[in-house]
């Protein structure tokens, strides 16, 4: 499978109000692609590098085969008390 492009920041003239959202939750990881092909995983970088031997424990998700995954990786100890 080639590369495909991750979805990017946009620039916004005014802030994000939506009466259905409470807040939206800033969280910081990598930015990547993960897609399964052919029950083969693989993950990318936005800037086109293959990072999949940088999480193994990724291979083993499971998602139906034939699906492209894209979005904020990301780890942290959440508490669920609020």
């Amino acid at each position: 499978m080639s590369f495909i492009a991750v979805m990017l920041l946009e620039k916004s003239e005014h802030a994000f109000n939506d009466s259905e959202y409470i807040f939206e939750p800033k969280l910081d990881g990598i930015r990547m692609i993960a897609s399964k092909i052919n029950g083969k995983t693989t993950l990318w970088t936005r800037h086109k590098n293959q990072i999949t031997t940088w999480f193994p424990e990724l291979s083993d998700v499971p998602v139906p085969d034939d699906v492209i995954l894209e979005g904020e990786l990301v780890y942290g100890d959440f508490k669920t008390d609020i």
